[in-house]
């Protein structure tokens, strides 16, 4: 992961070794996105997570302008998984931490119980193409839409992912 002015990163000791997999993103209003940084941010560090989030605030509100890209708006934080148990409890855990905030939608993912919590399948880095296969061994795409639709046939869906997987090839 790069550094850059846009993000800042912590954690980067633990950023998964894979190109990509399940990630969280979190969203926030501006009157309440640095009591979120604030619970996140602990828990990540706790937790041994990767995360970014946007450091400055002409950025954060540039995020959620009508004139960002529609797929990104409302991703505060990101936090990078490496495996379905570590995703499932983060996810389980955060909502507990976070279920009495509000905050704008995230359309390019799917949402964890109407919460503020978001989850997509996709690539850790700016490639638009999974490191998986499909079964005749082409790259899968990693369709960046503002609709929730494109996880790959994964073998590691989440339990509570309730949504068939269905897939983009090259």
């Amino acid at each position: 992961m790069k550094k850059d002015i846009f993000y800042e990163s912590r954690n980067l000791e633990f950023f998964p070794e894979i190109k990509s997999f399940w990630k969280i993103h979190i969203s926030s209003f501006f009157n309440n996105k640095k009591e979120i940084l604030k619970i996140v941010s602990n828990y990540c560090n706790k937790n041994k997570l990767s995360y970014k989030y946007i450091k400055k605030i002409k950025f954060y509100k540039a995020s959620l302008s009508k004139d960002f890209a529609p797929s990104q708006v409302g991703k505060y934080i990101t936090i990078y998984m490496s495996n379905i148990k570590v995703f499932e409890k983060t996810v389980t855990d955060l909502y507990l931490l976070l279920k009495k905030f509000k905050a704008t939608e995230i359309f390019g993912d799917f949402q964890y119980k109407n919460s503020i919590i978001f989850y997509r399948y996709g690539s850790f880095f700016d490639s638009f193409v999974y490191d998986l296969k499909s079964e005749n061994n082409n790259k899968i795409l990693d369709l960046r839409q503002t609709y929730p639709n494109n996880i790959p046939n994964l073998k590691e869906v989440p339990f509570f992912h309730k949504i068939k997987p269905i897939k983009k090839i090259l």
